[in-house]
């Protein structure tokens, strides 16, 4: 039965906008400069989600909406697919498992006093999206699936002197994770009852879907520095977030083969399910440097603490359906972001970045439904101030991805039924394009 079980993947979803399944859509802002600024630059309110601290540089009432639409490829050329049993998997390349989505966020700002502020981020900090065509050749691994998760961090700041200011938030995230994938019956039927009830292997599928939503709460802390004006050092950390997911897991036979197996092992039909999640912990440090009145720029360095996802397990309701594993294995990685500022006018204002973000993937335990790779970055923006009180920030970006080896083996723990899976995931970018509007009550 365990063996049966392991045909099911528990996987999370990847547009490629960030590390892992990290998110860094939150601010137009920060956008435009590909990040550079998120930790010292302290542009405007939508910095308190990356630094708290930044709360401090802002003054009155403030608020900001805003959303970015991320346009998304990623294509898979296989070399090879077979079963446990050899046998070759039939079916396409997948076509581009990418998306468009449009990421909203909303912040609030104001102050108790004129060195204490109060602020409040509404953004996903994680979530993502991969859509695969639903005879392709990894179908055993996943066809389509997709994270969203919903950060609410209200903060505060407290400005000590000229030169020091400190933030503290919490961070109530909401995730909600929806996953499908095929079953093959025909090599479930052949390895367990030599063909019994006529399976053909690869050919006699069937399908699942797991469903699961569940709350978390971490905290975030940050320092923003000014020696000196026009100068800012930031320090942020944001913590884990390991939360408990419930929901539930439903399965389609496909016909008699799956419909017989079902019913000899009692599995393969609905039921509830748990499934830990894991938001990893962030830690960044940033500087911003104005070179004159007119221009400065900035350069940021950010950890995230992947190691912390090793696999997903899942459980189930149903005492004859055995727990999943999904082996990650991956490492810490880094994001690394230059860029700069230069004011045009009165009202405009430009901004540009490049930046280089590390994969935590390791070619051996790199999956389909979580194709990440390394990326580059390159952005520009452009902010417009329509008042002293209102501005409008836009940015485009486009995030080139570096081709990446799969090379899954049904001999791995949890692949038994999965099957053997070679070929490169490749042509992977992102083209991102934000807005914002900022106001001062």
């Amino acid at each position: 039965m365990v063996t049966v079980a392991a045909t099911m993947a528990w996987p999370a979803a990847n547009v490629h906008a960030g590390s892992g399944f990290e998110l860094r859509s939150q601010s137009a802002t920060t956008l435009g400069s590909a990040q550079a600024g998120m930790t010292a630059g302290a542009a405007d309110l939508t910095a308190m989600i990356f630094n708290p601290a930044a709360l401090a540089y802002g003054a009155g009432t403030e608020g900001a909406i805003g959303a970015t639409g991320l346009s998304t490829s990623v294509k898979f050329s296989e070399t090879d697919a077979t079963t446990v049993l050899g046998t070759p998997i039939s079916g396409n390349q997948g076509g581009n498992a990418g998306t468009k989505v449009a990421v909203p966020n909303v912040y609030l700002a104001t102050g108790l006093s004129d060195d204490v502020r109060l602020g409040l981020a509404v953004a996903p900090r994680f979530g993502l999206g991969s859509y695969w065509s639903r005879d392709w050749v990894g179908r055993y691994y996943g066809l389509d699936s997709k994270l969203t998760t919903v950060d609410l961090v209200p903060s505060i700041s407290i400005k000590t002197g000229e030169s020091l200011s400190f933030g503290l938030g919490v961070d109530v995230e909401y995730a909600k994770i929806t996953t499908s994938g095929a079953i093959d019956f025909g090599t479930i039927d052949t390895v367990l009852t030599g063909g019994a009830f006529g399976g053909v292997p690869a050919r006699s599928d069937g399908a699942t879907a797991l469903n699961a939503h569940g709350w978390g709460v971490g905290m975030v802390a940050g320092i923003v520095y000014e020696p000196r004006r026009g100068t800012r050092i930031g320090v942020d950390y944001h913590s884990q977030i390991r939360q408990l997911l419930h929901g539930d897991a439903t399965f389609a036979a496909g016909g008699p083969v799956g419909q017989a197996i079902g019913a000899v092992t009692g599995a393969f039909k609905g039921t509830s399910l748990s499934s830990d999640f894991v938001a990893p912990a962030t830690a960044a440090v940033g500087i911003y440097q104005e070179i004159s009145p007119a221009s400065a720029v900035m350069v940021d360095v950010k950890w995230t603490h992947w190691q912390a996802l090793q696999d997903l397990q899942v459980t189930f309701g149903n005492p004859t359906q055995p727990p999943v594993r999904t082996d990650f294995s991956w490492h810490d990685s880094w994001f690394v972001t230059a860029g700069g500022r230069y004011q045009l006018s009165d009202r405009v204002a430009l901004r540009y970045g490049v930046a280089y973000d590390q994969s935590p993937a390791r070619d051996a335990t790199r999956n389909p439904i979580i194709p990440d790779s390394d990326s580059y970055w390159v952005a520009a923006g452009l902010e417009y101030r329509y008042s002293r009180s209102t501005k409008v920030d836009a940015a485009y970006g486009h995030i080139f991805a570096s081709d990446a080896p799969i090379g899954l083996k049904a001999t791995d723990p949890g692949n038994a039924f999965r099957g053997n899976l070679s070929g490169m995931i490749q042509d992977s970018h992102v083209d991102y394009f934000a807005v914002q509007l900022v106001h001062r009550f």
